[in-house]
Order: structure tokens, then C-alpha cells, then sequence
């Protein structure tokens, strides 16, 4: 009998509280619901028209700002926002007003180059989406270091090709 009377009791608070929950959820958005952007309405005059949407809009638009200001005032401190760039991103600034490239990549997963020949020096396969592209810069790249270092390459090429004369490139799917 008790535990009956314990259920009941228990299914009576949490009834209660079920309306309070959504109330106090409705109160906490309540000014943060933006107001809906006026539409266009049609009274067949359509220089009128446009001089009262033009009208309500910018009525729309001050309360809009209203509500913003009042969203920021009330919380300051849970926007995303900064208004100064960070470090990485001045850095980025500054190396682009000199001219300079600072595209570093910081972990594997996001490298777009992959190294084919471990050789000092040689360049690597620098991926950009565009298969031909890529397969002609380093073509063009690998040419000119084969030309500025020939005695080097020829002495890389005796020792890794098993003395067939040529090298095996690795794919580069496989070293993403």
C-alpha cells in the first residue's frame, strides 16, 4: 500500500515539474528568437509597396539591433568573437604583406607533400588537387635537381635500384 502511495506521489511531482521545465525553457529564449524579416505586400500601388517594405524593413532592422545589443550586454563573455586577430593569424598577415609564405603544416594528417626519393635536397610530390598539375611540377621539379646535382642522383640511383638503373616510385596513395 505504501509503495503504491509513493508511486502516485511520485508521478504527481514529476507532472508538476514538467510544465515548470517548459516554462523556464520558453522564459530563457524568449529574446533571443530573432523577429521574422518582413515580406512584401501587394496593395496594387507598387511604389507604395516598395516605400513600406522599404519602411518596415528598416524598422525590422533597429529591433534586430536592439535585440543583439541586449543579447551581448546581458552575456559578454559567451560570444566567440574577438576583435583582434590572433597569433597565427597576425603571423599570416604579416608574412603576406612582405610576401612571404608561411603555409606550415603542423601534423602528418595534413600534409599535401609527400617525399618519394629520400634524397637532401630532393623535391617532394605536392598535392593540390589536380592530378596533371602536380604530375608536371614535380616532373619539372625533379628535372632540375637531377640537372644541378647529377653525380649525387646517379650515385642514389646505383644504390637503391638493384642494379637495374631504375627507381620505383612509391604511390602516393599509400603514404596519405
Amino acid at each position: 500500500m505504501k509503495q503504491c502511495f509513493r508511486f502516485q506521489l511520485l508521478l504527481l511531482f514529476s507532472l508538476m515539474l514538467i510544465p515548470l521545465a517548459g516554462f523556464s525553457q520558453s522564459s530563457a529564449t524568449r529574446g533571443s528568437t530573432p523577429a521574422p524579416y518582413p515580406t512584401l505586400k501587394s496593395t496594387g500601388n507598387a511604389e507604395a509597396d516598395r516605400v513600406n517594405h522599404m519602411k518596415a524593413v528598416e524598422a525590422w532592422k533597429e529591433k534586430e539591433n536592439k535585440r543583439v545589443q541586449a543579447l551581448r550586454s546581458s552575456n559578454p563573455g559567451a560570444t566567440n568573437t574577438t576583435a583582434q586577430p590572433g597569433k597565427e593569424r597576425k603571423e599570416r598577415l604579416a608574412a603576406k604583406e612582405k610576401g612571404t609564405d608561411v603555409s606550415k603544416k603542423s601534423s602528418k594528417s595534413n600534409e599535401r607533400s609527400f617525399t618519394i626519393i629520400d634524397l637532401p635536397g630532393y623535391p617532394k610530390y605536392v598535392t593540390t588537387g589536380n592530378s596533371s598539375v602536380d604530375e608536371k611540377n614535380y616532373q619539372i621539379a625533379k628535372s632540375k635537381f637531377m640537372d644541378e646535382h647529377s653525380d649525387l642522383y646517379k650515385k642514389y640511383v646505383e644504390e637503391h635500384s638493384g642494379n637495374s638503373g631504375k627507381l620505383k616510385r612509391i604511390s602516393s596513395n599509400s603514404s596519405k
